[in-house]
């Protein structure tokens, strides 16, 4: 399937903010934070699936459709930028999937932060 984004489809999304956090205050001497971003654009949703190898830029439709929304969990330190999670919540704002790097499933601390 070849994956190819207009840059001109792109969507409201659910009426929820993006999230971040930053850790314990030792950690912040290394200036880490976890960021939570609303993907809103097909570009952003096949950018993620090549990046994370996985399915999720076939989800356009249902987010267009406003059926469910797509989120990125990262972690930012400086210089870099590692995503973690792809997460996808229905309508409700609940958790449905959240799926690392191929398809593997959340680790505990990766849980725990989406927690917060």
């Amino acid at each position: 399937m070849a994956l190819v984004a207009s840059s001109a489809v792109s969507w409201t999304g659910a009426a929820i903010a993006d999230w971040s956090w930053n850790p314990s205050p030792k950690v912040r001497l290394k200036r880490e934070e976890y960021v939570v971003t609303q993907l809103r654009t097909a570009v952003d949703l096949v950018t993620e699936t090549r990046a994370m190898h996985h399915c999720v830029a076939s989800y356009a439709a249902k987010c267009i459709a406003g059926h469910c929304s797509i989120w990125s969990l990262r972690r930012r330190t400086p210089g870099m930028v590692e995503r973690l999670l792809t997460i996808e919540l229905d309508r409700q704002g609940r958790a449905v999937q959240v799926r690392g790097f191929a398809n593997r499933t959340a680790h505990p601390e990766e849980v725990k932060l989406l927690e917060r």
